[in-house]
C-alpha cells in the first residue's frame, strides 16, 4: 500500500515482521532462580502439573530446582532474568506470578542488560529485582502454589 506524505511524495509504509512463537522444552536450573518477565504478548508456563498464562507486564518467579517449560505465543517476548542461588537470598520457594509496575521496569531492564552483554553480573541489581518481586508477591492476588520437588525424569 502506498500513501502520500504531507509534501505529496509517495511513501511506502514500513512492514514490521511478526515475532514467531517459541517453545522451551522442560528444564530445571539448579544453581539459579529464574524470573520469566513477559515484556510483550503472552506465554504459557508449565511446572509440575500446573499451567499458568503470563500476560504482558507480569513475571513468574521460578525457584531453582523447579522443572518447567514455556511456550511463548506469536508476537510475544519473554525476558529471562537469572538470580544466582548462592549469592542472593530470597524468601520465595514457590512459583509466584506477579505484576511488574512501570516504576520497576528500569531496574529489570538494567539487570537483563548486565546479563546479556557478557559483563560481570551486578549483584546489587539481582538483590533489587528479588526485593521487587517479593514486595509484589506480598501484595498480589495471584496464587502461590507449592513448588514441585526436584525429581528425576523418566529415562534419565
Amino acid at each position: 500500500m502506498r500513501m502520500n506524505d504531507d509534501l505529496g511524495a509517495t511513501v511506502t509504509p514500513e512492514v514490521v515482521p511478526a515475532i514467531s512463537g517459541a517453545e522451551l522444552t522442560e528444564r530445571v536450573h539448579t544453581l539459579e532462580h529464574i524470573l520469566l518477565w513477559q515484556t510483550r504478548g503472552q506465554a504459557d508456563l508449565v511446572y509440575g502439573e500446573k499451567t499458568v498464562t503470563l500476560l504482558e507486564g507480569e513475571a513468574a518467579w521460578v525457584p531453582a530446582r523447579t522443572w518447567h517449560s514455556l511456550h511463548a505465543g506469536d508476537d510475544s517476548i519473554t525476558t529471562p532474568l537469572f538470580i544466582p542461588v548462592c549469592e542472593v537470598q530470597c524468601s520465595m520457594n514457590n512459583v509466584v506470578v506477579v505484576p511488574i509496575r512501570e516504576s520497576d521496569r528500569r531496574c529489570m531492564f538494567a539487570l537483563w542488560n548486565s546479563q546479556s552483554n557478557m559483563s560481570e553480573q551486578d549483584l546489587d541489581l539481582c538483590h533489587e529485582v528479588v526485593a521487587t518481586v517479593e514486595r509484589a508477591a506480598l501484595c498480589s492476588n495471584h496464587s502461590t502454589p507449592r513448588t514441585p520437588a526436584l525429581t528425576p525424569r523418566t529415562g534419565e
